[in-house]
């Protein structure tokens, strides 16, 4: 049925309140929860958009760190144990960003 389920999360609670459904639905269909973040590059990465996000979070970005530190924590709580669960961090604006990324197979 689904087998990926994304999450995009910015840090909000209201963000958060799709982890019980998607854990849900991951547990039923035996699939995976991708937990994204998307994040604007600091600027002395430059104010220009990225070409090539994908490469960006091998950078020590701290605000790539900071996000990844975030989903760190979200994919250890409790509603989430035992659920196949995927990290990806990626510079980038966060529309464009999850459309690229669910459009991705």
């Amino acid at each position: 049925m689904f087998h990926r389920i994304l999450v995009p999360l910015d840090g909000s609670t209201g963000a958060e309140q799709a982890l019980p459904v998607a854990a849900s639905i991951a547990s039923f269909s035996g699939g995976t929860v991708v937990l994204l973040r998307v994040v604007s590059p600091s600027p002395e990465f430059g104010p220009y958009p990225v070409p090539d996000s994908w490469t960006i979070p091998s950078l020590n970005d701290p605000n790539l760190v900071e996000a990844r530190n975030y989903l760190d924590r979200i994919s250890s709580i409790n509603i989430l144990i035992g659920v196949h669960t995927e990290i990806t961090v990626i510079a980038g604006q966060p529309a464009d960003t999850i459309l690229s990324v669910v459009a991705t197979p």
